[in-house]
């Protein structure tokens, strides 16, 4: 089974600090360490090498290996080369570019000629490693994931391709290790989904139903939203304005924030596009609503609640907005306005997901100050949702006991 592997991320990496004295000595030594090792009789020492760097400069040739579309890479590569302007280093997006097209005896000979430049380049070796895996030469994959672990243990491709080898040496432990090593550092890319699925196939091995079917679900989620989100991608490379596609990158990534892993780094994502809607529809309900809920996680409560009120004043039947305005100025110590709006919501919303959490709100809150109001806000909970999801049926006991009716 073909893994897909990550490839470099298209930022520019930071400018480093100046180095204090003492780091600057020992790069002095390792320097020196690296001269007298290429003039002596042992091996020369073989220092790690990075190629992002070379990628932030060619951010048209990234943009293109990210699209999934090798062939338009090394057009670009090409048309570089030929301009004068393509930089030294290069060579590695040339290789990635020729592996992904299928072009495997040019990307072999690439990757080869890029470690003889920069044998230190675990990325490479890495890449170089997956191929030699798919044309099922393993022992040679081995020896390149040795060289990539010796030089950037903590690269995430590699974790991704060592599982697969591991996978395919039979050594499940090894390749469970390894794949969930990968979903820690990267838990929802679109490699992240084959690490799900390599991890569901593991659980079934060892009789882990429940185990595989939870990441088979993860893999089909984050499959799904994958695709969606390169539909929106296509419709926005067409038309930057389009607001349903934008909207639809947003909604993508909040369905993986509250369904999969709470990572603040798909808020920021969803942040993006919600703010690229209302730059064009400043008026966008379900982009004003969304951000609400973005600045509600974040912490940034105050902001919320002006993305709600504003939700509010331009589509005044938003029940959700109305209930999560009234949770947030529950939070904030307020009384009245809170209980008017979840009563709005608990008699006008015909949708019976607000009308229940309405429901159960107000039963919790009017418990002490009107327990019988609170009694019937339960008795409607229950009768819109009889499974009871917020665990409320003990309370709605109590208080029938208190009035006599236990």
């Amino acid at each position: 089974m073909k893994h897909p592997t990550p490839r470099p991320n298209p930022a520019p990496e930071p400018v480093p600090a100046r180095l204090p004295r003492s780091a600057q000595q020992l790069l002095g030594a390792v320097a020196l360490l690296t001269l007298l090792g290429a003039c002596g009789d042992g091996p020369s020492l073989v220092l790690p090498y990075d190629p992002t760097p070379v990628g932030a400069s060619i951010p048209s040739v990234l943009a293109a290996l990210r699209d999934g579309e090798p062939e338009r890479a090394l057009t670009e590569l090409d048309r570089l080369e030929r301009t004068g302007v393509l930089p030294d280093g290069a060579l590695h997006y040339r290789a990635l570019a020729l592996s992904d097209a299928g072009r495997t005896d040019d990307a072999l000979t690439a990757w080869d000629r890029e470690l003889e430049t920069n044998p230190g380049n675990a990325r490479a070796h890495t890449f170089l490693a997956e191929l030699l895996i798919e044309l099922g030469r393993l022992d040679e994959a081995g020896a390149h994931l040795d060289q990539a672990r010796t030089h950037a243990p903590d690269l995430p491709a590699l974790a991704l391709v060592s599982g697969q080898y591991a996978l395919l040496r039979l050594d499940d432990e090894a390749a469970g290790r390894h794949y969930r090593d990968y979903l820690t550092s990267d838990p929802f890319s679109p490699h992240a989904a084959a690490a799900h699925s390599a991890l569901a196939q593991l659980a079934a091995r060892r009789g882990e139903q429940p185990v595989a079917e939870a990441h088979s679900r993860a893999a089909e989620q984050l499959e799904e939203v994958h695709r969606a989100l390169n539909r929106f991608r296509q419709v926005l490379a067409e038309d930057p304005r389009d607001v349903n596609a934008r909207f639809g990158v947003a909604a993508a990534y909040l369905s993986l924030y509250e369904h999969l892993t709470s990572d603040p780094q798909l808020l920021a994502q969803a942040e993006g596009a919600l703010l690229g809607v209302l730059d064009i529809d400043p008026d966008n309900p379900r982009a004003l609503f969304n951000m609400g809920f973005v600045r509600t996680m974040e912490g940034q409560d105050v902001e919320a609640t002006e993305y709600y009120e504003r939700t509010l004043e331009v589509d005044p039947g938003h029940m959700d907005a109305r209930l999560n305005l009234a949770r947030l100025l529950l939070r904030g110590g307020e009384q009245d306005r809170p209980v008017e709006l979840l009563e709005q919501v608990a008699l006008e919303a015909t949708d019976p997901l607000p009308a229940a959490r309405a429901h159960a709100v107000l039963g919790e809150l009017l418990a002490e100050s009107d327990p019988a109001a609170a009694r019937r806000h339960l008795e409607r909970y229950l009768e819109l949702f009889p499974e009871d999801p917020q665990r409320l049926g003990p309370l709605l006991q109590q208080l029938r006991e208190r009035a006599g009716e236990g």
